[in-house]
């Protein structure tokens, strides 16, 4: 399912994600240092892969992140 078309499809999902993670990174910078692995290394691909697979965020952050972080 990952053809040429469907991949240059998500590219605006994607980067609304990223914009929402980096303007949460700078926030959260503003108040002090942030480590950017939890922040946006990992969270980036978390969040394509919970979007693409349709999943809530709640039950992503107690089925997955819990088990991962």
């Amino acid at each position: 399912e990952f053809t040429p078309r469907k991949v240059e499809a998500l590219g605006p999902v994607v980067a609304t994600i990223a914009d929402r993670l980096v303007s949460a990174l700078e926030a959260q910078a503003a108040a002090g240092p942030v480590d950017a692995i939890p922040a946006l290394a990992f969270a980036l691909p978390s969040e394509v892969i919970r979007t693409l697979f349709g999943i809530p965020l709640d039950e992503w952050r107690t089925e997955v992140e819990a088990i991962v972080l």
